[in-house]
């Protein structure tokens, strides 16, 4: 039945689907096109699909977080459920909601699965499943396939547009009304809201139990379902954009509320698929959909639509609204009609209303107005519809519109005119809204209307104002006929404000040649002067070509009232005639031009015809004046008229050949005198003060011409006679009075005293001097003062002696004395003041160190000629040395002998008398006290008290041998010539005779003992073969044994040199003893304590070097290159300390296990151990040797740095030549100067850490490698080992004491190579003894060269001795570089052994010689000029530490320090390589060390239950027993017998050992077999 009702409702969604694809389909055409074949637009969808497919969904609640068990039902309840298990991190057992979107197969399904019941899974607990579809679709079905049982109550939910809110489709359940508050079965009727989600009881039965569907059609039971194309609500209806799937409670059989956990576990949700159908939705405007540029999903729109959903028209596509595509019609959207002037528009609903169409056109261009832009806008015209618009340009306060005809006139106001209204009519200006106003110039001033703009007036020049109707500053008298306006005040130049002066008329100059000449003259250009051609009519002009007529004198002289008239000539030309060109030419004040006429000739009558005037304007102003002058000059010009002259070329006259000059009529002015007309162009002038007159002609009173006589133009200035008289307005000159004088009256008369400035009568009053000379007054205090004293007189009054005289001029204090010169001997500074008493005479500034009334004695502590003429000759101090002086203030007056302690001598006392030294104060000198067998002379250094020593002699006093020679004589001391191989030191006997090293013999150790031979290289002497010896020693060993122990036993005490540990007292001897016991006792004493002292030889080193570290001022960069070497050198000691601890352990612990085996109980396991531990010592001697020979190798390495360092120090020797030339520092001294101090300052710090390296690194090296206990020790160790061997022979040990031998002979054969090496680095320490004494040596030299370098510069302070001092420093260090090259090769042949021991540091060796041959070319110019300079340096030794400091500074700025970076970097590369190479032996060492700590403590647990300590109490104590019966019985034959006894024994142990002796072997070589079948990598 249930199946039957899911078909029915299936069937029920399928037809309903079928109705949508009808409405969409109507037609029956064009679903996938949206044009038809002949382009017509038709409606187009995309195609139907499942939108779901694909999809990603979201699940509220998936399984497997964590994992979790389910069991699904698969039958009955009481079928029970098979469980399974949900685990979202494995993929065959993850359910997440992809598997809700993917391919559904009913034979491979999969599903997403919710937790289940016992998560919590159920209601009101809702699971969500989401999906969202991108876009909006128009959705068909909903189908859900649940992999369990459908859900008691879910509901589906949709959004119809992106972000909105969700909306209810449908619901399903068992129990609406009380699930989701709806009805069950509820249905629609026509005109009902269809947008109401159902709720239906259907799908919720429990079963089936899986594979159940549920199928939701969006349009079931809507009435409008078949009129879909016309329902908007169900269009919206079926338009999602995301889908929401609540799944709200579980359909159960009712056993879940027992809560039992399996049966929680078989309730949960699970959907199998999830399928949406439906459409793209286009609203039949595209046949596709897909990404967009933004790659969300769109549609591909067609019919000018767009959008997501082609739910709007395109921007131009807006003439008719905006309609869904439908089967009748496409509903496109249609272009909008702009006419061409715009791509913008809008729908405009009222006006498609009105017109049918409603596309309103925006933003028209080219200015288009309406709605489809078809006329033009405001303000614009055209004159046909074919040409764009113009804009009108209407001004906007001259048109009566801004709107013009299409002709593009606008319409004017009154008074405007122009074809847009811009512009006034003549006559008018300033256009307005009011339109033009009238122009209002003033036709005197202005130059014709006003500008119809700014109604701006053109004035002329001299006149301003926005009408013309003012003058300018500095002008004046406004009138028409001027061309200027104004006329230009003149005032002589001395103002600017004038105006028409009252009380002038016109006055006219004529001449009308009525009754002659009238004074006239005539010149032509042929002849000066001729006469004039008169006539009663006139002058007649013309006759014989150009000519010039002179104007008589009234026309002449002060013109200036004729300035700005004009000079008028009246002219008869012939008929028909006009008059030829003509020039008035004026002259005067030193300037001249040349007027043309000012108007064309016109007729004045015309009653007379013929006649014609000319008119000569006299302004500026004229455009025909030659060549143009200001107005100020021009006026200058007339003030002073000299000529006036008519001048004519007579070209252009009539037929007659001449013309007649009737008048010359001048206009001026004079003052009124009668009813004439008033002239106003004569000015009156506004005077500045100072100046006075009508035209500031004149000064005012007070005033004078500033240039005397310099006339009306010359300024004015006010009179400079302090009120003391008047001065004349032209000269200026001061009358003087109250007795005073000067141009201006500016001092006192002499013998008068005042300030004449004042003003006031009594200024100057009568001096109070004698002889009534002059005086002035004192500012301050007004006192009166004589200026004019006597000579040698001063004072205010004159009653004292002038500075330099003595006396008493006016008897203040006596009898009158005249003032008298004082007399000083020429030793006082004649600019000073104060020389000497003013009434005595008495000298009281004496210079050149005298002293005395007149200078004449040289002062206390100084010496010479007071009297001396030249200021150098006189007295000099006596400078007396405060070391070697008894007084140092004073001395011999005339020879400057200072007063000497003892045994000192010179001048000054400044030096040791010959044979003493070392000068201190209070105390003088003492004696060198040379040997007078080792010195050459009883003298030394004055400093340092280093006698000259002879040759191979050394010490202060010279009374020693130095180290290597011998023989102290008269004739020095010998060298010894030891063998650097053979002899252990090169010191040498007095008798020449060397101690030589084991294995060499001689008197020099230079060849090899017997039994003994010189092995190829510097490995010394070696030991022959035992075979070559064995028999011999070994008897006379045991012959000297066995007479030493039987003296031993005959006697009363234990005198054997074995000690009590070698017999045995109280009891019978024990067989089983290994006697070998207390040679390796002895072995490991002798090898610790030479571990324990190389342990403390590397300690010292290391102090040593941290503080030679400190000492070379590492932390400022100073001596760089030593501070690596010596952090290198510090590493290499610390490995070497570590080898040493690391050697000293293991014989340690070696001596331990040996002294545990000897313990006197269990004779025969012990014995077997014994053997034993004779293998283990053979081991364990291997690991010794190649810990000692590591030891030595980093021994070795420390022991190059050093010998690296030393050779670098080796360098100062080079001074010991310096002490050799003291005599010659004085003869160079003055050429030496300050400049010491910059030239040597920091080489004096290498220098120092070069002496702190020798002084404190060469005894540790010694120290490092001292020979003589090891080789003693080691040899002690052969001869005990080969007497064990002997005894043990004796007593038939057997073959496996026979073994051991022969393991104990190869490992003493094993130190060997040990001692070669040893010997080997004894000679070389020899050698380096030897460079070290010399470099101590050298440092003393370097002390005397600082001293006296700094005494020096002490003593000359000078630059150019400074400079000098710098070519001697430098040429110093040339030197020393030199000598530092051959002291090298010369260590580098001492220690040639040492060195090859690392050829990398022989190779930097080599490098360093280069740098120093470099250095040596580029100081050679500094050697030549100072090489003897520098022979003379060994006194300079106490202050070098500033002087070479600068030194350094020199040589670090040279281009040769360059060089030795580089070598410092190659040398700390090199360091390097050896630090590594010291590492990896440390490394090496330590696998070592530990391997053997290893088989040594293996060894110790095989042979016995007791512990090593145990084992030695005891064995102490069967010792002590055995001795105390020794002492008391004594008897040799009863300790032979128990000797016997204790043999057999041991006997049988001998076998027990060669027993155990096979399974060790065994045990061997199974090890060795498992060893060689490891892998490389294990081997370690």
């Amino acid at each position: 039945m249930a199946v039957s009702g899911i078909l029915s409702r299936l069937a029920t969604v399928v037809c309903v689907a079928l109705v949508m694809l009808k409405a969409h389909c109507a037609t029956g055409a064009g679903m996938g096109s949206c044009y038809d074949g002949a382009g017509r637009a038709q409606r187009c969808l995309p195609e139907f699909e499942n939108a779901a497919f694909g999809r990603r969904a979201e699940a509220s609640h998936t399984c497997g977080q964590p994992p979790e068990d389910f069991c699904p039902h698969v039958g009955a309840p009481g079928a029970g459920p098979q469980c399974q298990r949900c685990d979202d991190a494995d993929p065959r057992r993850r359910h997440d909601a992809s598997y809700l979107t993917d391919f559904h197969s009913p034979d491979d399904s999969t599903w997403w699965q919710s937790p289940s019941m016992a998560f919590g899974v159920q209601y009101p607990t809702s699971v969500n499943l989401t999906l969202h579809l991108g876009k909006a679709y128009e959705i068909t079905y909903v189908r859900l396939k649940f992999h369990t049982s459908r859900p008691e109550s879910f509901a589906i939910y949709k959004r119809t547009h992106t972000g909105g809110p969700w909306e209810p489709y449908q619901y399903y359940s068992a129990s609406c009304q009380k699930t989701y508050g709806h009805p069950e079965g509820h249905y629609l009727r026509p005109g009902e809201d269809e947008r109401v989600a159902f709720c239906t009881s259907e799908f919720s039965d429990i079963s089936p139990l899986n594979g159940g569907n549920v199928a939701f059609s969006t349009l079931e039971g809507r009435p409008s379902a078949y009129n879909f194309e016309e329902s908007p609500v169900l269009q919206e209806w079926v338009t999602s954009t995301d889908l929401l799937i609540s799944l709200d409670r579980l359909n159960t059989f009712g056993d879940d509320i027992f809560k039992d956990p399996r049966v929680l576990q078989s309730y949960y949700y699970a959907v199998s698929d999830f399928s949406v159908g439906g459409r793209c939705k286009c609203n039949g405007h595209a046949s596709a959909c897909g990404p967009n540029e933004a790659g969300q999903l769109a549609c591909h729109c067609q019919h000018n639509t767009t959008g997501v959903d082609c739910e709007r028209c395109l921007p131009f596509f807006q003439d008719r609204p905006w309609a869904r595509g439908t089967a009748e019609d496409a509903n496109e959207c249609l272009p909008c009609n702009c006419s061409g002037h715009s791509e913008e528009c809008t729908f405009d609903r009222e006006l498609y209303r009105s017109t049918g169409h409603g596309g309103h056109c925006q933003r028209c261009r080219d200015h288009t107005a309406g709605p489809h832009c078809e006329h033009c806008e405001k303000n614009y015209y055209r004159w046909d519809p074919k040409t764009p618009c113009q804009p009108c340009d209407c001004h906007p306060a001259g048109s009566l519109s801004l709107q013009c005809d299409n002709s593009g006139t606008c319409p004017c106001k009154l008074t405007v005119t122009g074809w847009k209204c811009d512009r006034c009519l003549p006559g008018f200006h300033s256009l307005s809204e009011g339109g033009c106003r009238p122009c209002t110039c003033n036709v005197a001033g202005s130059l014709g209307t006003c500008d119809p703009r700014s109604g701006n007036c053109p004035c002329k020049e001299n006149v301003e104002g926005g009408l013309c109707d003012r003058c300018r500053p500095g002008t004046f008298n406004l009138q028409p006929h001027n061309p200027a306006g104004c006329s230009s005040c003149f005032c002589y130049g001395h103002s600017k404000v004038c105006a028409p002066a009252s009380g002038f008329q016109e006055h006219h100059i004529r001449s009308d040649f009525r009754h002659g000449a009238d004074g006239w003259q005539a010149r032509s250009t042929e002849v000066s002067e001729r006469p004039l051609q008169w006539s009663q009519s006139g002058i007649l002009l013309g006759l014989r070509g150009g000519e010039e007529l002179s104007a008589p004198e009234k026309f002449l002289g002060d013109q200036r009232l004729s300035y700005g008239q004009p000079l008028i000539l009246t002219l008869q030309v012939p008929p028909g005639g006009s008059p030829p060109p003509m020039q008035l030419r004026l002259e005067g004040a030193g300037l001249s031009l040349a007027l043309k006429p000012s108007n064309l000739p016109s007729s004045q009558d015309t009653r007379q015809p013929g006649r014609v005037q000319l008119q000569f304007l006299l302004q500026e102003t004229s455009e025909e004046a030659e060549p143009p002058l200001p107005a100020f000059h021009f006026q200058r010009l007339l003030s002073n008229l000299t000529t006036l002259s008519i001048w004519t070329s007579g070209q252009g006259l009539g037929h007659s050949g001449h013309v007649l000059l009737c008048e010359v009529h001048l206009t001026s002015a004079r003052p009124q005198r009668g009813l004439a007309p008033p002239a106003s162009w004569v000015e009156t002038c506004l005077c500045p003060q100072g100046y006075t007159g009508q035209f500031c002609e004149f000064c005012a009173l007070g005033y004078k011409r500033e240039i005397p006589h310099g006339g009306p133009y010359t300024n004015c200035i006010p009179c400079t006679c302090n009120q003391h008289g008047t001065c004349d307005p032209n000269t200026g000159i001061c009358l003087c009075g109250h007795h005073t004088e000067g141009p201006s009256c500016e001092r006192c008369m002499p013998g008068f005293y005042g300030n004449a400035f004042s003003g006031h009568a009594d200024d100057c009053q009568p001096c109070p001097c004698p002889g009534q000379s002059a005086c002035t007054t004192i500012p301050e205090s007004r006192d009166v003062v004589c200026t004019h004293c006597p000579p040698g007189q001063r004072g205010r009054r004159c009653e004292s002696c002038e500075d330099g005289f003595f006396g008493d001029p006016l008897g203040l204090s006596g009898a009158p004395q005249p003032c008298r010169r004082c007399q000083c001997s020429r030793n006082v500074d004649l600019n000073a003041v104060g020389n000497c008493d003013p009434h005595s005479g008495r000298c009281l500034r004496c210079l050149h160190n005298t002293t005395g009334a007149h200078c004449e004695h040289c002062q206390e502590g100084f010496y010479g000629s007071a009297l001396a003429t030249r200021p150098a000759d006189k007295c000099a101090p006596c400078s007396c040395d405060p070391r070697g002086s008894s007084s140092q203030k004073t001395c011999n007056p005339a020879t400057g002998q200072c007063a000497c302690l003892p045994y000192v001598t010179g001048r000054d006392c400044s030096r040791c008398s010959p044979g003493f030294y070392d000068l201190q104060p209070g105390r003088g000198c003492q004696s060198c006290k040379c040997h007078p067998v080792g010195s050459l002379e009883n003298k030394c250094h004055p400093k340092t008290g280093q006698c000259p020593c002879r040759p191979g002699v050394t010490g202060q006093a010279c009374d020693r041998c130095q180290l290597g020679f011998f023989g102290f004589s008269i004739k020095g001391c010998r060298d010894c010539r030891c063998s650097p191989l053979g002899a252990a030191s090169p010191q040498c006997h007095e008798n020449s005779t060397c101690v030589c090293r084991p294995g060499f013999v001689g008197y020099k150790c230079d060849r090899c003992q017997d039994n003994f031979f010189l092995v190829d290289g510097d490995t010394g002497c070696q030991e022959c073969p035992t075979c070559y010896a064995l028999v011999k020693e070994e008897a006379a060993k045991l012959k000297t044994r066995l007479m030493l122990m039987e003296g031993w036993l005959q006697g009363s005490e234990c005198g054997s040199p074995w000690g009590p540990l070698d017999i045995l007292q109280g009891e019978a001897p024990r067989g089983d003893v290994y006697q070998g016991h207390h040679l390796f006792q002895e072995a490991r004493g002798t090898f610790l304590e030479q571990m324990v002292g190389l342990e403390e030889s590397v300690k010292a080193t290391w102090e040593q070097l941290q503080v030679l570290r400190g000492n070379a001022h590492c932390a400022q960069a100073g001596a760089q290159k030593t501070c690596n070497q010596l952090a290198e050198l510090g590493e290499t000691l610390r490995s070497s300390e570590e080898e040493v601890l690391r050697a000293a352990s293991a014989l340690s612990f070696l001596a331990n296990l040996q002294e545990g085996s000897s313990a006197p109980t269990n004779w025969g396991r012990l014995a077997s151990e014994a053997y034993i531990l004779t293998r283990s010592h053979r081991d364990t001697a291997t690991k010794i040797e190649a810990t000692v020979e590591r030891a030595l190798l980093a021994s070795n390495t420390s022991y190059e740095l050093l010998w690296k360092l030393l050779k670098g120090s080796v360098a100062s020797e080079a001074q010991q030549e310096l002490e050799e030339r003291y005599q010659e520092v004085q003869a160079a001294q003055t050429a030496l100067g300050i400049a010491v101090a910059e030239a040597l300052p920091k080489a004096e710090k290498a220098l120092a850490t070069v002496k702190q390296v020798v002084g404190a690194a060469a005894p540790r090296l010694g120290s490092m490698v001292t020979p003589e206990a090891m080789d003693s020790q080691a040899r002690y160790l052969g001869r005990r080992v080969k007497a064990l061997e002997q005894k043990l022979q004796q007593n038939q040990a057997g073959q496996a004491v026979g073994a051991l031998q022969v393991e104990a002979g190869r490992a003493l054969r094993k130190v060997e190579p040990f001692l070669q090496l040893r010997n080997k680095t004894t000679a070389a320490l020899t050698q380096v003894s030897s460079a070290v004494q010399a470099a101590k040596v050298t440092v003393i030299g370097a002390k005397t060269l600082l001293a006296d370098l700094e005494g020096m510069k002490l003593r000359f302070p000078l630059p150019k001795e400074q400079a000098a001092l710098k070519r001697k420093a430098g040429s110093i260090r040339t030197r020393l570089l030199k000598d530092t090259k051959r002291k090298t090769k010369q260590a580098e042949r001492m220690l040639g052994n040492a060195a090859s021991l690392s050829s990398n540091s022989q190779k930097r060796s080599k490098e360093a010689e280069l740098m120093s041959k470099e250095n040596a070319k580029l100081a050679r110019a500094f050697l030549r000029e100072g090489k003897q300079n520098y022979r003379h340096a060994s006194r300079l030794a106490s202050q070098t530490q500033a002087t070479l400091r600068q030194a350094s500074r020199l040589v670090l700025t040279s281009e040769a320090r360059k060089q030795e970076l580089e070598e410092a970097k190659q040398v700390a590369s090199g360091l390097s390589t050896v630090e590594r190479q010291i590492r990896e032996s440390r490394i090496s060492l330590e696998k070592d060390t530990k391997v053997l700590s290893e088989l040594l403590a293996k060894l110790g647990s095989l042979g016995t239950h007791q512990a090593p300590a145990q084992t030695l109490n005891e064995t102490q104590q069967a010792l002590e027993s055995l001795r105390l019966q020794l002492d008391s019985h004594g008897s040799l034959h009863h300790k032979l017998r128990q000797l016997e006894e204790e043999s057999a024994r041991q006997e049988l142990q001998i076998q027990s050992f060669e027993n155990d002796l096979a399974e060790i072997r065994a045990d061997k070589h199974n090890l060795e077999t498992i060893l060689s079948s490891l892998p490389e990598n294990c081997a370690s």
